[in-house]
């Protein structure tokens, strides 16, 4: 296997030793929640790494084809081929989606885009990723997506 450090917005690190078997650490949110990250269609344009200071911030910029999200307002909204950028550089500057809290009146999955920038390292320009409307209503369970184990 491959030896060296590998990840994806930093979602792994470690050495690979085979599918649900390898050693990793998992990023933290801002109430430190271990993030696993959900299962999102999202094809990737552009994937870049900023250096700022001791800091890295992973940035993976594309499109989502299709998903409902959830708005602030608690209604949901069907997006296609909507533009983004997807970027974690610590537990208190993340732009990420997570899969919403299950209500009757949704029809299907629904995610929300869980934008958090108050510890974002100072030259680290959010402004320049449009994209995803962040989500500003009540806190959701930030739930880890099902398992793979058999």
């Amino acid at each position: 296997m491959h030896a060296a450090k590998w990840d994806i917005l930093t979602c792994f690190t470690g050495r690979p030793k085979g599918f649900a078997k390898d050693e990793w650490e998992a990023r933290r949110d801002s109430r430190g929640h271990e993030i696993v990250g959900y299962p999102l269609k999202f094809t990737i344009a552009a994937y870049a790494v900023e250096e700022h200071g001791a800091e890295r911030c992973h940035v993976a910029s594309g499109v989502v084809p299709r998903e409902q999200i959830l708005l602030t307002s608690g209604e949901t909204k069907k997006i296609e081929n909507q533009a983004g950028a997807l970027f974690y550089c610590n537990s208190g500057c993340y732009g990420m989606f997570f899969e919403a809290d299950k209500r009757a009146s949704f029809r299907g999955r629904v995610l929300y885009f869980d934008k958090v920038i108050e510890a974002c390292p100072a030259a680290f320009d959010v402004a320049k990723f449009t994209g995803f409307e962040a989500y500003k209503g009540p806190p959701q369970s930030h739930k880890r997506p099902q398992s793979t184990r058999r």
